[in-house]
């Protein structure tokens, strides 16, 4: 499904068009970062199909402005964020999202617990994530694990243990497969950024 975004920039307007699963994705990860408990899940003054949106002030890219509004108390995209709550693919990654510090399920398992058979949750991933739910987990599952190589100074074993890998040998050939180099040369890239930046 596709949203039409038209945004007031400078006297003029901007028009977007944008895949609600990729600000559906955006939003669960910033949700789930973040106290749901205090999230919008139901607007009575919201029409939950809209995909229209109008925005009255912002610039950049619909990637930064949901971003940021998302993290305001009241917002001018609550209806959008409104309309991403209420929808199936919402549900389904924040459900992924959750699993991601979880070791052992496998997908099957996962997509019982959220209350369909593994082959119909396999179907679901296929529809609003675009590959199935099993290679998604592994990218995030990485990227997390990058993320932490390069804000923490953790070894490379524990950072593997804490993100479900068996081992740390486990966990740098994946590293290598999915982005070319080595957990531990991306530590040394990160350093060496880091060193130059003073």
């Amino acid at each position: 499904m596709k949203m039409l975004f038209f945004q007031s920039e400078n006297q003029s307007w901007r028009i977007e068009k944008r895949s609600f699963f990729i600000c559906a994705r955006l939003l669960a990860f910033i949700d789930y970062a973040r106290d749901f408990s205090k999230m919008t899940a139901v607007g009575t003054n919201f029409d939950i199909n809209q995909q229209i949106f109008y925005i009255k002030e912002g610039s950049g890219t619909l990637e930064h402005l949901i971003i940021n509004e998302a993290l305001k108390d009241e917002s001018q995209l609550e209806p959008l964020f409104v309309t991403i709550r209420h929808s199936e693919s919402y549900w389904l990654i924040l459900h992924l999202i959750s699993y991601l510090d979880e070791k052992k399920s496998n997908i099957a398992q996962i997509g019982e617990r959220y209350g369909v058979s593994g082959t119909h949750f396999r179907r679901l991933c296929k529809r609003y994530l675009g590959n199935c739910g099993k290679s998604q987990l592994r990218s995030w599952r990485a990227a997390s694990s990058i993320l932490t190589t390069l804000s923490t100074d953790e070894s490379l074993t524990q950072i593997a243990v804490d993100n479900g890998f068996s081992s740390a040998s486990h966990f740098s050939n994946e590293i290598k497969t999915l982005f070319g180099i080595t957990p531990t040369e991306f530590r040394r890239i990160g350093q060496y950024l880091y060193e130059h930046k003073k």
